[in-house]
C-alpha cells in the first residue's frame, strides 16, 4: 500500500492518493495540504470534493481563530526574516498603507468593510 509524504507537499499546494480500505468495496482518498505558512491539513474522505471542502472548512476555522497577537507575531518573524531594521519596518508599513489607500480609491472593497445598511 502507498503513502502519502508530507514532506514532499509544497506550501500551498495539495497532494492524494487514492486507496481501497482492506473489507471495504469502496475507494477512498487521503488528502494532505500544506499552508503557504507550513501547517499540514491532513484528511481521508469519500471523494476529492469532499476532501477540498473539508480542507476550505478547516481553513476557515483557522483563519478565524487568528488574533491581533498572530499578526503582531507574524510581522515580527517577517521582520527578522528580512533582516529589517525599525525605519524598513516603517517604510514597509507605509508602502502597504500607500497601496490600501490607492486600492480604495479606485473603488476596491475588503473583506471587513461595512455593508451598506437600509436603515429605511
Amino acid at each position: 500500500m502507498q503513502f502519502l509524504n508530507p514532506d514532499k507537499c509544497r506550501h500551498g499546494e495539495e497532494q492524494y492518493l487514492f486507496f481501497r480500505p482492506p473489507g471495504k468495496d469502496k475507494d477512498q482518498i487521503h488528502y494532505d495540504y500544506l499552508t503557504l505558512d507550513g501547517e499540514l491539513f491532513s484528511t481521508v474522505a469519500a471523494h476529492l470534493e469532499q476532501a477540498r471542502q473539508l480542507r476550505d472548512q478547516w481553513l476557515a476555522d483557522r483563519e478565524d481563530k487568528k488574533t491581533w497577537d498572530d499578526v503582531v507575531l507574524q510581522v515580527l518573524e517577517d521582520v527578522k526574516k528580512e533582516s529589517m531594521c525599525d525605519v524598513d519596518l516603517h517604510v514597509a508599513w507605509r508602502l502597504g498603507l500607500a497601496a490600501w489607500k490607492a486600492a480604495r480609491e479606485n473603488g476596491a472593497s475588503f473583506p471587513h468593510d461595512p455593508k451598506d445598511v437600509d436603515t429605511n
